[in-house]
């Protein structure tokens, strides 16, 4: 379900012109539908023996359904540059989800089992460290469950040890294989580091970044700019849709589904297309260099 690139038009099939980012908005409104009746169809009914690998796939892919929502809701109110702040998000997702098709089957469980723990007991052991043991005790926590939180944190963190060995991840990681070594392992690394630089200053404090959307000419003041807040919208939708893409037939393999169960083959490919005609949004602009047309 590979989106094609193609060099970009503005002109639709009529004729008319519309904007780079009508166009892709319009989209992305596409694909959230499609996207909404495809996680829609996937049933999954927990019981003990569901697998765990199976709960993942399915909450990855409704999550990151719901972010290309609430993307197209930030871009409604103005505010669709804070969008390239999911892409970090949903670019782990996508590639740790492939991975852990690849672990064998008899330690997937407990691999996410032990990461479940292991993100769980970190949690609750920050907030008591923040918040106090007393004050924790108050929010509900029983004081027998607290004590008991350090040894299941242990027994995470050993797990996850011996499962670093059975797996094959490099040595000198702290607890789980960075995300750049999950990429190479799903040979995606060419888009990691694209789409690590281009969504690490959207969620770290970035000089560069507080200076790419602050726009000033010698004889004018100050002022934030359009163009730039418009690109970001642009591009994190591109990103996402990619992405998502991606994640969807991950999904759909783990519940060894065919890619076009719930919606027609013809439908997805209409809007593959439509979305393909747009091409690459690049991370940056020539703008943002004062690069101008003479």
């Amino acid at each position: 379900m590979a989106v094609t690139n193609h060099s970009s038009s503005h002109d639709d099939d009529t004729g008319n012109t519309e904007t780079l980012d009508a166009m892709i908005d319009k989209s992305a409104r596409e694909f959230h539908g499609l996207f909404e009746a495809l996680c829609n169809f996937i049933e999954l009914e927990y019981s003990t023996e569901t697998p765990l690998l199976k709960i993942a796939g399915k909450s990855v892919f409704d999550r990151q359904t719901k972010t290309l929502g609430s993307s197209i809701i930030l871009g409604e109110s103005g505010n669709g540059q804070l969008a390239a702040s999911f892409i970090r998000q949903i670019y782990e997702e996508k590639v740790w989800l492939k991975y852990l098709t690849t672990v064998p089957a008899n330690l997937v469980n407990k691999l996410l089992k032990s990461m479940a723990l292991y993100d769980a007991m970190r949690g609750l052991r920050a907030f008591v460290e923040f918040a106090d043991l007393k004050e924790t005790i108050r929010f509900g926590f029983p004081l027998s469950f607290l004590l008991q939180g350090e040894s299941s944190l242990k027994v995470a963190k050993k797990d996850l040890g011996e499962l670093a060995r059975e797996l094959g991840w490099p040595k000198g990681n702290k607890v789980l294989p960075s995300t750049d070594w999950i990429a190479k392992e799903v040979d995606d690394y060419k888009t990691y580091r694209y789409l690590f630089s281009a969504s690490s200053r959207a969620v770290h404090f970035s000089v560069g970044e507080i200076f790419r959307n602050s726009w000033f000419d010698d004889d004018i003041p100050l002022h934030l700019g359009d163009i730039r807040r418009t690109h970001q919208y642009v591009f994190a939708l591109d990103c996402l849709i990619r992405m998502i893409i991606e994640t969807y037939e991950t999904a759909y393999a783990i519940f060894e589904l065919p890619l076009y169960s719930a919606v027609s083959e013809e439908s997805v490919m209409e809007t593959i297309g439509r979305f393909g005609k747009i091409g690459r949004i690049p991370m940056v602009i020539p703008e943002e260099f004062n690069l101008r047309e003479n």
